[in-house]
């Protein structure tokens, strides 16, 4: 089987693992705060302050896994993640304290992830499609692990918390995780990519050595790393700030229940069809042209949101979707462009901390509303962090169209 057709089945791998790690994190949650706070004699309040550490725990690691992704099998990397993945869900399934259960959920299982979701997926899918006509597309496939286990993984989880309760079914996760997905993953990924190294683009990295890590003052002193990742941090600010306030911003505007379920459905169907439609639009557009569009979709759904007509909610919801969904394959593709393949996990891992840390948008978007009386000043302000964003990323497209137009195309 050739390079790119295996490619395709590994980007499958990619998707299946993700959805069952990283999905299964992020929106499974959610299914545990109540139960925990009765379990432990806990306030929800507290339960949520998992949340927050776990993303922060995950980004650092996230850092210091990159240069382990770089110099190691991803059958190996992979198969371990998914057994510690395992046994934090093994472990917590036995928690007898709050402590207990904090230790495995935010902690173990950020440090798993980190090894599972998006470095892992971002990794395989540009080493093995580098230099193809379709990595954009592949990149976004990859990207849509997270989708596919929001989608199919809530489903299971209520019906086990329904027929028997949260502890069964941590139990029954790590068993499928640990005796079948990491056995599975650790053969069905053990085939590397054999092509040659795609020629580097304009780079201040690209004569790092192959074998040593990018030190870390060059990394962070060079434009391509550093004002992609300032853009992506302003972003993200404002996406995170509204996705973790939608549910009391749509009960602000009059919207049910049942409505809201309906907007937040929307988004994430958008999400999912943005990923595939970013990703292929790097295959053709220079990555600064996506990024500015997706960031005036932002400004739009922002600017929509801050109107609070109910009847525009899921217009909003759609340009919001288009213009954050798509964003993981985005900065894979500037990454690969700038950086060879052997550093794409070091710096990626370093990169997506910044922004994971735009999770300090969701209190600051909860303050600025408890201060102002409103959401619709703190919306405004959301769209002055996502223009700073664009400006950035403009500046950058200056200094690279030249070298950008001498890039070769295949």
């Amino acid at each position: 089987m050739g390079r790119f057709n295996y490619g395709w089945v590994v980007i499958l791998l990619v998707v299946v693992f993700q959805a069952a790690t990283l999905g299964y994190m992020g929106f499974s949650f959610t299914f545990w705060v109540e139960p925990w706070s009765e379990a432990f004699g806990v306030p929800v309040t507290q339960i949520m302050v998992i949340s927050t550490v776990m993303m922060l725990v995950m980004g650092i690691c996230s850092m210091l896994a990159g240069r382990f992704l770089d110099r190691y099998p991803m059958n190996w990397v992979v198969a371990i993640g998914l057994f510690v993945y395992a046994g934090g869900l093994w472990l917590g399934s036995m928690a007898q304290s709050f402590v207990q259960i904090f230790l495995c959920y935010a902690l173990m299982l950020p440090f798993a992830t980190a090894l599972t979701g998006t470095l892992a997926s971002q990794t395989l899918a540009v080493k093995w499609f580098r230099g193809h006509k379709h990595m954009g597309l592949a990149i976004g496939i990859a990207a849509m692990g997270v989708s596919v286990g929001g989608m199919t993984i809530p489903p299971l989880v209520a019906e086990g918390i329904v027929e028997h309760d949260w502890r069964w079914v941590f139990r029954v996760s790590a068993a499928i995780l640990a005796l079948g997905l990491a056995p599975a993953m650790f053969f069905l990924l053990m085939p590397q990519p054999q092509a040659p190294e795609a020629p580097s683009e304009s780079t201040d990295a690209g004569t790092a050595s192959a074998v040593r890590a990018i030190p870390l003052l060059t990394l962070f002193s060079n434009r391509y790393f550093l004002i992609p990742a300032a853009a992506f941090f302003l972003d993200s600010i404002a996406y995170l700030a509204f996705q973790y306030n939608a549910a009391s911003y749509m009960k602000s505007v009059g919207l049910s229940v049942k409505d809201t379920a309906a907007v937040i459905s929307v988004l994430a169907g958008m999400m999912l069809a943005s990923k595939l439609i970013v990703g292929k639009l790097t295959d053709y557009l220079h990555y600064s042209t996506v990024f500015i569009l997706a960031a005036l979709c932002n400004c739009v759904a922002l600017l929509i949101f801050s109107l609070a007509i109910k009847d525009l909610m899921l217009v909003g919801a759609v340009f919001l979707g288009l213009g954050a969904g798509g964003l993981i394959p985005l900065q894979a593709k500037i990454i690969s462009t700038h950086f060879s393949a052997n550093h794409f996990a070091q710096v990626f891992g370093f990169f997506v901390f910044f922004p994971i840390a735009a999770i300090v948008g969701a209190p600051l978007l909860s303050l600025l509303r408890d201060y102002l009386g409103s959401y619709q000043a703190p919306l405004m302000i959301m769209v002055g962090f996502v223009v700073a964003a664009l400006l950035l990323m403009v500046s950058l497209k200056r200094q690279d169209v030249e070298a950008m137009q001498q890039e070769p195309r295949q």
